[in-house]
């Protein structure tokens, strides 16, 4: 369940760095992005090509979205800080 999640979080933050929308074709991520969508991070469309090939088109990252990578950057820098202050490397 943690690999799922953090899967899940990981393409969140690389469809943050895209310019939406964006159309996906591969199959493991469209299984992911209905995840996202199904937990209302991503608004999605699903359906098939003309030559029967499954996509996903990603159209926004929603409120929740937005609210899930700022807590994720939050959590990496207070963990960062943390190891900063266990080994001494100055900030």
């Amino acid at each position: 369940m943690i690999d799922a999640n953090v899967e899940k979080v990981e393409l969140l933050k690389r469809l943050a760095g895209e310019t939406l929308p964006l159309t996906i074709v591969e199959g493991g991520t469209i299984v992911l992005v209905r995840a996202l969508s199904a937990s209302d991070l991503v608004a999605a469309v699903f359906g098939t090509q003309t030559d029967l090939t499954p996509f996903a088109r990603v159209l926004a990252i929603t409120k929740d979205g937005h609210s899930v990578l700022a807590l994720d950057r939050a959590l990496s820098s207070a963990i960062r800080s943390d190891a900063d202050r266990a080994t001494g490397t100055p900030r």
